[in-house]
């Protein structure tokens, strides 16, 4: 397996930059960057809040204020697969070391205006 070099970053206004690293480049761009759009339920856009890589297949996983799980690959730039359900934002995800499991921690994400507490429900 070929390893690449780079790096993944979210925003706030839904998207995902992928750079790879190029040593070699005299440029300081590689011409397999992309920034794409996602966490996007339109009209509304979502804070990609989250990344995590998966450790065989290159492939990475996001989590939003949408309350989606989304899987996708780097190097073809596509989804492959939507996850939804959730009840509060998904805040934070994790792969396992083989790849085979993915945990996702979803919390209130302050978005959505004032959270009631206590009698306030």
């Amino acid at each position: 397996m070929q390893v690449h070099l780079g790096l993944i970053y979210s925003s706030i206004e839904g998207r995902i930059a992928v750079e790879f690293f190029t040593p070699t480049s005299t440029t300081t761009h590689s011409p397999h960057d992309f920034i794409f759009k996602c966490h996007r339920t339109p009209p509304k856009i979502h804070s990609a809040s989250t990344i995590a890589f998966h450790p065989v297949h290159g492939t990475f996983v996001t989590g939003g204020t949408d309350k989606c799980l989304y899987m996708w690959d780097a190097f073809s730039k596509m989804r492959l697969r939507g996850v939804s359900g959730w009840s509060e934002c998904v805040q934070t995800v994790a792969v396992s070391i083989g790849g085979e499991k993915v945990a996702v921690g979803c919390a209130y994400g302050g978005y959505q205006g004032k959270m009631l507490k206590g009698e306030e429900l």
